[in-house]
């Protein structure tokens, strides 16, 4: 029972988390291209930056999708055990593909992070830096404690 209710904190955790970047990436795209659309029609052009944040953010948005896809074709790739050799590849492929998951996670997440906020001049640097080192540090603990199955994640 304890366990159950860990493993849910800990999968909301990580669900708002992915939540929150794709909202972001949602957000920003929709807003960049109801803007270009409207640029384009008044002929005027959009400032490089901006189209340079947009392509960052579809990369990344790609890049979500292929892990998805990686996630969910590894899954279907499982046959049934014929043999004992069999069992085993069946769960190093479902171990290799959950531990190679956080690392791209954390590529992701920082991509959003960059497109977003790198090219604001207005940010200084060395917040741009601190706040880096708070995203992947707070996605590293996060991935972290749900794989130790941590009790502060029930409360």
């Amino acid at each position: 029972m304890v366990h159950q209710k860990i493993n849910n904190k800990g999968q909301s955790s990580l669900t708002g988390t992915v939540i929150s970047l794709l909202l972001v990436i949602v957000v920003f795209s929709g807003f960049f291209l109801w803007f270009k659309m409207n640029t384009d029609e008044a002929g005027l052009t959009i400032d490089s930056k901006y189209n340079d944040t947009y392509a960052k953010l579809s990369d990344a948005s790609v890049g979500i999708s292929d892990d998805v896809y990686l996630i969910k074709d590894s899954a279907s790739a499982v046959v049934e055990a014929d043999s004992t050799y069999q069992v085993a590849w069946n769960g190093l492929k479902g171990l290799g593909a959950v531990l190679l998951l956080p690392i791209r996670f954390i590529t992701s997440a920082f991509a959003v992070w960059q497109a977003i906020i790198m090219n604001l001049d207005m940010v200084p640097p060395w917040l741009k830096v601190i706040i880096e080192i708070g995203i992947v540090a707070f996605i590293v603990f996060l991935i972290l404690s749900i794989a130790k199955g941590d009790p502060k994640l029930s409360s």
